[in-house]
């Protein structure tokens, strides 16, 4: 097929345009790409650098050193500028914290420290939120956060430490028959907290109640 050089001239004048954009398009999405992922890199830079703020010990402005609230309605309802719900502790202290911290990766995780429970510390133990807290100031902890912290740490060993995790690690092996022998700290309470008999009896039932 011969095309007559008018007609490829047209061609020529069609494909440069549509090639000139195409790469224009292709260049405006690598740079976005690039700006996305330095954003992300950047993100990740700030959250590894909050994980290692200590929210626990901060000292706030609205918060008692138990993480009471303390302010009055009428400064509460200001600083509430989004005038978002506030039916219970938590919904309350969400906003005392974005108010405070002004930023929300700070937020989340100043959040869920200070509401970190008992109950789950026991989940993670394998014994009930009572016994949980009674082990915990045994150790010298009164927070939950901070004690389930210091059993999670691989690079904190003492001798009542790890008599206490050497027996968590035997009730697993014994109740799952796992072999946790060359497991961390770290390790064993990940395993402790997804095989909790009690945790698993409640997730069976939750599930067939969901699929009725």
């Amino acid at each position: 097929m011969v095309i007559k050089k008018n007609k490829l001239s047209k061609v020529i004048l069609i494909i440069v345009p549509f090639i000139i954009i195409s790469c224009s398009q292709k260049n405006k999405s690598n740079v976005a790409n690039k700006k996305q992922n330095i954003q992300l890199i950047y993100k990740d830079n700030e959250i590894d650098s909050l994980i290692q703020l200590d929210f626990l010990d901060k000292k706030y402005q609205y918060l008692d050193k138990n993480f009471k609230i303390i302010i009055d309605s009428l400064k509460f309802n200001k600083i509430n500028s989004e005038k978002l719900s506030t039916n219970t502790y938590k919904d309350s202290l969400a906003i005392i914290l974005k108010y405070e911290l002004k930023n929300d990766a700070a937020v989340n995780i100043a959040f869920h420290r200070i509401v970190y429970s008992w109950k789950r510390v026991g989940v993670s133990i394998w014994e009930d939120e009572v016994n949980a807290k009674k082990i915990a100031y045994e150790f010298g902890f009164n927070h939950p956060y901070r004690f389930i912290k210091y059993l999670r740490d691989n690079n904190k060993y003492d001798t009542k430490k790890n008599i206490f995790l050497e027996n968590l690690k035997n009730k697993i092996e014994k109740t799952t028959g796992k072999d946790l022998s060359s497991s961390n700290s770290l390790q064993i309470l990940d395993i402790a907290f997804k095989e909790n008999p009690i945790r698993a009896d409640e997730m069976k039932k939750h599930k067939k109640i969901h699929n009725h």
